[in-house]
């Protein structure tokens, strides 16, 4: 005797054409199903809901030593002494709660005792009072020291050598000259940029360039992440994903986002071989400020917002952030 599925039963019972409604109806109620899910992974394993965790404390430590750094690229006259007060405070209380938990001296944990070494020597240099947050014998405590509080880029003629020396060479630049970068060299930027990959070849990313410098200030107020550089900035580049290429019933719905991400690495290379600066700026903004900035840069409401990054021929000295980045140990598992 034949052995019939559930499946082919409800098929034979249906009848092809009810068969095919049936499964339109069926796919597109697991839409919600799908994006629910995605819901409670994010409740069960973010940061934001469980700060307790040794990775939550590590991102928080990240952010704040990041932010420290950033603050040393304006050391041309106008960098504030004791800025950032709070942010080493708190950095240097986390910091001895990761010690006497004995948690593991991760790459990140060692740049910021870095960058706070540099942070007192920088004041000691100047002879600034700073014991009231950041005593001596705190600073003596770190198990990392360094002056360092910013890297000159390297010489231009890395950006032309073999990808080991040209992919490192490449940093995020904050700091532009007044000189424009013009329509013509965009376009052979993007035409380099276009040999990213994407899923079955959909192409759905879109680059929209923003030359006015007050809707450029608009944008970046909005944004957040640049405010103590946005005056120098006159050009953005707004990347995008358009929504219209996804089909599969939702199972597809983070493809955007996906082939956004590594088009927008090879725009960033794609700027950097032809001699522009680049910093991806933060994209992960409220829905009434996606839409703003979307609308502010010319784009179509399908399209979903993955980058803002500020460009420009690099301000001399290049200098940008040391950043440490993680060994292949801490990223290469199993």
């Amino acid at each position: 005797m034949e052995k019939v599925t559930p499946k082919e039963r409800l098929k034979r019972l249906l009848g092809p054409r009810l068969m095919s409604w049936y499964n339109r109806v069926r796919l597109r109620l697991q839409v919600p199903r799908i994006f629910l899910a995605d819901y409670r992974r994010y409740r069960r394993h973010s940061a934001y809901y469980h700060q307790e965790m040794p990775s939550a404390r590590e991102l928080e430590i990240t952010v704040l030593y990041h932010s420290l750094e950033k603050g040393f690229l304006h050391e041309g006259g106008d960098l504030r002494l004791r800025f950032g007060r709070a942010k080493v405070a708190r950095l240097l209380q986390l910091l001895q709660a990761w010690r006497e938990e004995g948690l593991p001296k991760t790459s990140q944990i060692i740049a910021a005792e870095e960058i706070l070494s540099a942070y007192y020597s920088y004041h000691r240099e100047r002879e600034a009072d700073i014991s009231d947050f950041f005593p001596d014998s705190v600073y003596s405590a770190l198990a990392h020291h360094s002056t360092r509080t910013a890297v000159e880029v390297l010489p231009e003629e890395a950006r032309h050598g073999d990808f080991a020396t040209f992919a490192p060479s490449r940093h995020s630049i904050r700091r532009f000259s007044d000189r424009p970068v013009p329509d013509d060299l965009l376009q052979e930027v993007v035409r380099l940029a276009n040999t990213a990959p994407s899923a079955c070849n959909r192409q759905e990313v879109r680059v929209h360039s923003v030359s006015d410098p007050a809707i450029a200030r608009e944008i970046l107020d909005l944004q957040g992440g640049f405010r103590s550089e946005s005056e120098g900035i006159r050009q953005l580049l707004i990347v995008t994903a358009d929504l219209t290429f996804t089909y599969m019933e939702g199972m597809d719905r983070q493809q955007p986002y996906i082939d956004g991400g590594i088009y927008l690495m090879n725009l960033l290379y794609a700027l950097h071989y032809h001699g522009v600066g680049a910093c991806a700026g933060n994209a992960s903004l409220l829905p009434r400020d996606e839409v703003r900035i979307l609308s502010l840069a010319g784009c179509r409401e399908s399209e979903a917002l993955i980058a803002i990054a500020p460009i420009g021929f690099p301000a001399t000295p290049i200098l940008t952030t040391p950043s440490r980045r993680r060994p292949p140990e801490e990223t290469l598992l199993g």
